[in-house]
């Protein structure tokens, strides 16, 4: 078995993940991402197995299992702007962690030629100014309340601000306040209490 098979129903389609952690240890990830706007949700499947087929069939089976019992989206058919302008800063901070520790890599290696450098710091350069515009463009078009809802996570994000998922809305948000222009005082000042209330939610979980 060589790939897996697609599916998908009418709200969702799946991406699959594989990693060889060595010649006998896989682990695998099935991601669910919206049909509508392309985002992954927050459910996944994974598993881990001793070859790369059998990882396949384990999530095969994992995936074709829970896509019945996931929720139609909330927001289907007119999607949430705040949601989406997070997601996208979240998925190219993702991009760029990749990008760096690709090049890391192959620095290490000594495989990682000077062409190769300038090329890379072209296209970076190139991809954090096209995204930068995007967002100040996105944020733009934003209503004043919608800005301030932008500056406020969910309080169950602070309450378990270790979860990842959480970890990447608090720090997402806090981020795009500087793609904002000119923010009002109101702005302002609810960008002040997200970091307040994110400060003293990481405080809460020193151990």
């Amino acid at each position: 078995m060589n790939k897996i098979r697609e599916r998908g129903n009418d709200y969702y389609r799946t991406e699959v993940e594989l990693k060889e952690l060595s010649p006998t240890a896989w682990i695998g990830r099935g991601h669910f991402c919206r049909k509508d706007t392309g985002e992954q949700i927050r459910e996944y499947v994974s598993v881990r197995g001793d070859s790369k087929a059998s990882i396949l069939a384990a999530l095969d089976k994992q995936i074709e299992e829970q896509l019945p019992n996931l929720p139609v989206p909330y927001d289907w058919g007119k999607p949430d702007k705040v949601r989406l302008v997070i997601q996208k800063y979240i998925r190219f901070n993702s991009q760029l962690t990749d990008a760096c520790v690709a090049l890391e890599k192959y620095r290490a290696e000594g495989t990682l030629s000077r062409e190769q450098l300038h090329k890379f710091y072209h296209e970076l350069r190139d991809a954090v100014t096209e995204v930068t515009l995007q967002l100040i463009n996105t944020l733009g078009d934003f209503s004043e309340d919608e800005k301030i809802q932008l500056m406020h996570s969910d309080p169950s994000v602070y309450a378990e601000i270790t979860d990842p998922w959480n970890l990447d809305d608090v720090y997402a948000r806090d981020g795009l306040f500087k793609y904002i222009i000119a923010p009002t005082t109101e702005i302002i000042k609810a960008h002040d209490e997200h970091v307040r209330r994110m400060l003293k939610a990481f405080e809460a979980n020193v151990t």
